[in-house]
């Protein structure tokens, strides 16, 4: 039913990756793989990662897990995976407000694709708007046409984002500085607990 498989991963699981990927490729399937935690590493961690293009990736993606970066640190994450492989993805988090930003420097340093979502949908704070990536290169480069996407913002996407409530937070902004993981900040804004007693929380975390 598919022939690409995305295999998702943190630095510390390389070893696994390559015996998963080697058993994938030899399934027959082509192969990405999700790097997720990506603030979190070293040069030389991402140098390591870089060896993940041996195994003849249709791509390699970089996830800002914890919407932690910032655009000059995505140039040089984006510059040092494309010494080892050409298809390099970025995937932004929100919570700093620098998911736009961090794409267009991505974008800028040789990044080939973007993960965004309609009105930023997705967990936590979200991901970068879809609206906002295409609003840009219609005015910069006079590529797409925004006007469809619009109409299903205005018909679908803000009653979702009503229902389900992703989008910016005090709270996720300082998860966000901190390289907590979003999903402990959505589960402690669900709770009985308000917003100054979240932050303190999230301030308590080494």
């Amino acid at each position: 039913p598919f022939s690409i498989c995305r295999l998702a991963i943190k630095y510390n699981e390389l070893p696994h990756a390559f015996e998963i990927a080697k058993y994938i490729k030899d399934k027959g399937y082509s192969l990405i793989i999700n790097l997720m935690g990506v603030s979190l590493l070293s040069d030389s961690e991402l140098i390591e990662v870089g060896q993940l293009a041996n195994l003849e990736l249709e791509a390699l993606y970089f996830a800002d897990s914890y919407g932690a970066l910032t655009p000059n640190i995505t140039k040089q994450i984006t510059s040092i995976l494309s010494q080892f492989i050409s298809n390099v993805v970025i995937h932004t988090h929100d919570n700093l407000g620098l998911a736009f930003a961090n794409c267009l420097a991505s974008i800028e340093e040789g990044a080939n694709y973007v993960d965004g979502t309609v009105l930023g949908m997705g967990r936590g704070v979200g991901n970068v708007k879809t609206e906002q990536l295409l609003t840009y290169f219609q005015y910069t480069e006079g590529k797409y046409n925004c006007t469809p996407i619009q109409k299903l913002i205005s018909k679908w996407m803000i009653p979702l984002q009503q229902k389900y409530k992703w989008g910016f937070t005090h709270n996720y902004m300082v998860s966000g500085l901190k390289h907590i993981h979003p999903l402990y900040t959505q589960t402690l804004q669900a709770s009985y607990l308000n917003s100054q007693r979240i932050e303190d929380i999230l301030m308590s975390i080494d």
